[in-house]
């Protein structure tokens, strides 16, 4: 809390000078972090508990994130902050604190994980859908150029490297490349 004067105004409320931060970090019923006395609109400045106990945390930030928090404590806009950058923090912390325990809580992270654990899986298939038809785009390819070639040694050892490759695909792709290595060892029984 700034001491600026007695009473300390801005755009975010008004409380008098030494008057403890109303919000408490209680524990429910649970012994889970409650955030019951939050304001949204009040600065949280406060760096002990209620017994005068405190941590350090220490973390490093990007040279322009540390230029824009000189920036926003030195305009005195908030006096809450005096001229400290941990005031600042200490109060972005908090509103994250309850904005992200709000989201745990109701389910909305979880929800979020699961959304991007899905897509994932299904970049995930994409990929290896893309992956298959390349594979077999490729083999095809292989096959036509031995057999236009008239290379039938080519030919014969192209179709024992797709017999391998079909053991590791799976489904329609399996199918697929059988189909196409059916084909071309008719040709090369019938030369």
């Amino acid at each position: 809390m700034g001491d600026v004067s007695p009473i300390n105004r801005s755009r975010f409320g008004t409380y008098k000078k030494g008057q403890v931060d109303p919000f408490t970090l209680d524990d429910d019923d649970e012994g889970k972090p409650s955030f019951k006395s939050y304001d949204p609109d009040h600065i949280y400045v406060r760096s002990t508990d209620g017994h005068g106990h405190s941590e350090n945390v220490q973390t490093k930030f990007p040279p322009e994130v540390v230029g824009a928090m000189h920036n926003v404590v030195n305009s005195g806009c908030i006096p809450e902050y005096g001229n400290s950058i941990q005031s600042l923090v200490r109060n972005a912390i908090i509103h994250q604190l309850v904005k992200d325990s709000k989201r745990i809580n109701s389910g909305e992270l979880e929800r979020v994980l699961s959304r991007q654990v899905a897509l994932a899986r299904a970049e995930a298939m994409k990929q290896e859908t893309e992956e298959n038809e390349q594979l077999i785009r490729g083999h095809k390819e292989l096959l036509e150029e031995a057999a236009a070639r008239n290379d039938w040694e080519m030919l014969s050892r192209v179709i024992q490297e797709g017999e391998l490759i079909t053991q590791t695909l799976g489904g329609v792709y399996q199918e697929k490349l059988k189909q196409e290595l059916a084909i071309y060892r008719t040709k090369l029984k019938n030369i």
